[in-house]
């Protein structure tokens, strides 16, 4: 049904298998913790699990090559659980947008998978710091070849989007407080980290579609300015319940350092 957007699982890649067993394990470790504790109830058990899946997905979109990455988002947004339960429908809009933004399925959007970003996007509540990422995705529509006819379609199902955010919020109970300020201020130098060059540059699904740097670092960019007003505009409620984002956000940018300081140590080979 979904063109451009979906993705097949493939269980004899490495990365998919982990990808399944690491849901398999969480799902049943949250059920557990809802039947034999208090901290979530079943219903966020589940979710809570396919929060975690969601954060495999966005490893995958900010770092395609490095399959540790999303390996580790996993994790961490499973531990993240601990400190409040991620919203599944704000994380998976933006999971979709980020993969909209990168191209990485390399094949052409279709109508459905707008129709998917808008309904999964309302559906998240309206949240008004649920859509800035979408603003990347604008930027990228315009631009590239997958899109195709559909891109004004595209372009118009995102403002309309944004207008419904606007419009659904509640603006009065917004507040900045010094500990929203120091969030967006710790996001903004990891996501600072996580575009340097040279982690950026991916072979990933050039089959279907060249994926070059640009591409990768405005999906980056798009994912750090997303936790950045979640910070300051939802505080420290919002900014957890979008943990998958900042786990993979976080270890695309800890991938990036391990990069480089292998880069700067690599020994010189001399004749």
């Amino acid at each position: 049904m979904f063109g451009g957007l979906g993705r097949g699982i493939d269980i004899r890649l490495v990365s998919n298998r982990i990808f399944a067993g690491g849901f398999l394990v969480f799902l049943a470790g949250f059920i557990a913790l809802a039947a034999f504790g208090d901290r979530l109830t079943y219903a966020e058990a589940v979710t809570s699990a396919i929060s975690v899946a969601i954060a495999w997905m966005i490893g995958r979109e900010l770092d395609p090559d490095h399959v540790h990455v999303a390996t580790l988002a996993m994790v961490l947004a499973g531990a993240a659980v601990f400190v409040d339960v991620p919203n599944a429908l704000i994380t998976g809009a933006a999971m979709l947008t980020l993969r909209m933004t990168t191209g990485t399925v390399g094949r052409f959007l279709t109508a459905s998978d707008l129709l998917l970003v808008a309904i999964v996007g309302f559906g998240s509540g309206g949240e008004i710091w649920a859509w800035p990422i979408g603003i990347f995705a604008l930027v990228w529509l315009k631009e590239a070849p997958e899109v195709g006819p559909l891109r004004w379609w595209a372009v118009g199902v995102l403002a309309v989007s944004f207008v419904g955010a606007f419009y659904l919020a509640d603006l009065d109970v917004i507040t900045v407080s010094t500990e929203t300020l120091a969030l967006a201020g710790a996001v903004a130098v990891v996501a600072a980290v996580s575009i340097i060059r040279v982690s950026t540059v991916s072979p990933t699904d050039r089959s279907g579609g060249h994926l070059d740097n640009r591409r990768l670092r405005m999906s980056r960019l798009a994912a750090g300015t997303y936790l950045i007003v979640a910070a300051v505009v939802g505080g420290t409620e919002a900014f957890w319940d979008i943990a998958p984002i900042a786990a993979g956000l976080g270890t695309a940018a800890l991938a990036s350092i391990v990069l480089v300081v292998r880069g700067v140590h690599r020994p010189t080979v001399t004749n």
